[in-house]
């Protein structure tokens, strides 16, 4: 079962080069992307196997599981 993460990439990463590097060794899933002039990060769905190629990529600033917000 895949887990969402979010990924802080490091200043000046360009997101989509960055996501044709990545599909090159990970099989994910984008669910959602932030305006990189805010922050430049983006949600994934991702497998744990997946999670540590990510984690060591060399874009990539951190890495954080998702918390999900219930509402009730």
């Amino acid at each position: 079962m895949n887990k969402r993460y979010i990924v802080r990439l490091k200043d000046g990463v360009d997101q989509q080069a960055h996501f044709t590097s990545l599909r090159q060794a990970v099989n994910f899933t984008v669910v959602d992307a932030f305006d990189p002039a805010f922050l430049n990060a983006y949600v994934v769905a991702l497998s744990e196997s997946d999670l540590a190629k990510v984690m060591a990529h060399e874009d990539v600033l951190r890495v954080e599981e998702d918390a999900e917000d219930v509402v009730e």
